[in-house]
């Protein structure tokens, strides 16, 4: 049985690559991102290629949907072996240094993961 990968901000870039690469040696890839759109996109690229890959797409700005999201690839694939995350810069908040007076700054909804 081959193992299970799921890699959180799958959307574009590093998450993109990853799963190709996790993909050639012989992993099952579970796609996360917050756009449906691009991760179908991704599935049938892979597919094309012989991977089997499966999209999820949730906002993994509300801890909830990153359970909810895991319990999904277990139903689907049986497990998880292996978690890769790396979600969009602008999803997370920049938090001052210890002791700052300064305020977080705010999360921005531009990102395109």
């Amino acid at each position: 049985m081959s193992q299970v990968i799921a890699i959180f901000g799958a959307g574009r870039g590093l998450g993109t690559a990853l799963a190709r690469r996790f993909a050639r040696e012989g992993y099952r890839v579970a796609l996360v991102a917050r756009r449906a759109e691009r991760l179908d996109a991704l599935v049938r690229d892979l597919a094309a290629e012989g991977v089997e890959a499966a999209a999820f797409p949730a906002d993994l700005s509300d801890p909830a949907n990153g359970r909810a999201v895991v319990e999904a690839i277990r139903a689907r694939w049986g497990r998880v072996d292996f978690v890769s995350y790396q979600p969009c810069r602008a999803a997370r908040r920049s938090s001052p240094p210890p002791g700052s007076t300064a305020r977080p700054w705010p999360r921005s909804s531009a990102c395109s993961c």
